[in-house]
């Protein structure tokens, strides 16, 4: 499965998490992967990563850093 394609239906899901970092370490830790290493967001105050679980299904993180 994976990240899907542009133009494709799908479901994005956002977890609002203290840090970013640790969570990419720990996805691929757990058998899961990074598809988009963590980024500060510009113009915003936040910093993101998309990960995948161990069976492809992608979610986003992000952080505020407020």
């Amino acid at each position: 499965m994976g990240i899907q394609t542009p133009g494709e239906p799908r479901w994005q899901v956002n977890f609002f998490i203290a840090d970013v970092e640790s969570a990419a370490v720990e996805a691929v830790a757990a058998g899961g992967s990074v598809h988009s290493e963590p980024v500060d967001v510009p113009g915003l105050p936040l910093r993101e990563a998309t990960l995948a679980d161990p069976e492809g299904v992608g979610f986003t993180v992000s952080q505020l850093l407020a």
